[in-house]
């Protein structure tokens, strides 16, 4: 396998759920993030081999996401583009793929990230069967009308409509009435008695961390069209407003909506290079990548998956924990990092140092990218050689990816 290089990472400011991007497709966001990359890097459009896209709902954005955002950057027709789904490791698994595609000599230089508009998910509406007409892709009004006054129902009611953000990216298919998320973190939560104290804290000190280091975090980031000038939302941090927010998921539950990760819009990305591509380059690369590591559990365990995907990535680079300086891991709710923290014995000093997805959000299919974008510029920041980035999906599995910095 040839060695696989991150030349450069970026993201755009990260938006909150009906705010600064409320107005723009995820393919939108996609699309002037990545055009705005190739210029910031200097590198030519004709070198550009493939273009790898994560995202989770996919409802809506048209055929191919991928091809679109390709065509709309500039890109040659000839370059290569495919879209890959895995919940939150989509952006991590389009990754993957385009490290195999340099490793293996197949490519030498490709883009790889992820993208998601939760603001702009749309309603579906269960399909009514009977009379259609191929020409105008509709049913006949006539059979329509009678269906619905069978059914007693009025489309305009939404009567048959399902929220494709809450079906494709925010409930698990696989228990009985499709339990969002933090439904089951509710559950791990008790199983493993984290208090609501501990959950708290960790948002507080998360908020704190983001804050502390909106410059350093600057840095990786594009503006585009709208773009609000930090992750819009990050809030000063505040102990008593973050004690007395009420539960959202259940009677008596621990998560509210300062304790978890914010339903969020954004774009992230990083092109990937050969070593033979590095020597034509301007800029030195940021890091290589030296190994993805995949982990399951059942389902409801989710959060739990990270820890066990760090220790699979660890051994097959055959490292130590303790060769690990950062650790990035995307905080869906706390216990994912407090888990890690607990069970690997890390130094809390070493995980999320510029904060998480509870502070500046977690869009979805963008947040694996987002998180592997943060770790390059930490690394740099502090003199770092290996870190590791890693995220829970739903089903109950974890991606991870280890890096060793090159500066």
């Amino acid at each position: 396998m040839k060695p696989v290089y991150i030349l450069e990472g970026k993201r755009i400011p990260t938006g909150r759920f009906g705010g600064a991007y409320k107005d723009s497709s995820a393919v939108d966001l996609g699309a002037q993030l990545i055009e705005k990359l190739i210029d910031y890097v200097l590198i030519s459009r004709s070198d550009i081999e493939g273009v790898y896209i994560g995202n989770v709902v996919s409802s809506g954005l048209g055929q191919h996401p991928a091809n679109q955002i390709k065509i709309r950057a500039g890109l040659r027709h000839a370059t290569d583009a495919s879209n890959f789904s895995k919940v939150c490791s989509s952006s991590f698994l389009s990754a993957e793929y385009g490290y195999l595609k340099i490793a293996t000599g197949d490519m030498d230089a490709v883009i790889v990230g992820g993208i998601e508009s939760m603001s702009n998910a749309p309603f579906l509406m269960r399909r009514l069967h009977g009379v259609y007409d191929p020409l105008t892709f509709a049913y006949t009004f006539s059979y329509l009308q009678t269906a619905l006054q069978e059914k007693n129902a009025d489309p305009l009611m939404g009567q048959y409509a399902v929220d494709s953000l809450q079906s494709e990216g925010l409930c698990d298919a696989l228990y009985p009435g499709f339990p969002v998320m933090g439904k089951l973190a509710e559950s791990i939560i008790r199983d493993h008695e984290i208090s609501r104290d501990v959950l708290d804290a960790y948002a507080f000190e998360s908020y704190s961390r983001a804050g502390s280091a909106r410059e350093k975090i600057s840095r990786q980031l594009l503006h585009i069209k709208n773009s609000p000038q930090f992750d819009e939302g990050w809030r000063e941090p505040d102990r008593d407003k973050i004690r007395s927010r009420p539960p959202v998921f259940c009677d008596n539950g621990r998560l509210t909506v300062a304790n978890s990760s914010q339903l969020s819009d954004g774009a992230s990305a990083l092109i990937l290079i050969s070593e033979k591509q590095a020597v034509g380059c301007i800029k030195k690369p940021m890091a290589r990548i030296v190994a993805f590591g995949h982990a399951g559990l059942e389902p409801r365990e989710f959060l739990r998956a990270p820890t066990l995907a760090i220790t699979r990535v660890v051994e097959k680079a055959k490292l130590r924990l303790q060769d690990i300086d950062l650790f990035e891991i995307n905080e869906a709710f706390p216990p994912a990092p407090l888990f890690a923290i607990k069970e690997l014995g890390l130094s809390p000093e070493k995980v999320n140092v510029w904060g998480g997805a509870i502070a500046n959000g977690h869009p979805l299919g963008a947040s694996g990218a987002k998180i592997l974008v943060n770790l390059c510029y930490a690394l740099q920041d502090m003199n770092g050689r290996y870190g590791i980035a890693t995220t829970c999906h739903g089903g109950g599995g974890a991606v991870a990816v280890l890096i060793e910095n090159c500066n």
